[in-house]
């Protein structure tokens, strides 16, 4: 869990937000994400238009520079990242 702080005009904001893990190569946070194999041109119209925007304000929130996505089969096993 980290605690961080930011600005929007006069507003000053302090918000905690979960982190999954620190890169101490690049001193950066990187979040773990893990979704369905995308099958159907339709799933993967969704994730492109729904869960990567999603990823992208969380990451932008928690001033992480990476997103790693996993993508796992129905039985839960890690297939693609």
């Amino acid at each position: 869990n980290a605690v961080f702080k930011s600005k929007i005009g006069d507003l000053r904001l302090l918000y905690g937000g979960e982190v999954d893990c620190f890169d101490g190569k690049t001193n950066e946070y990187v979040e773990l994400k893990v979704t369905r194999l995308l099958e159907a041109e339709r799933q993967i119209r969704s994730f492109e238009r729904y869960k990567l925007l999603k990823f992208y304000c969380q990451a932008y929130l928690a001033r992480t520079s990476a997103v790693i996505v996993g993508f796992r089969d129905d039985d839960g096993k890690l297939r693609k990242v």
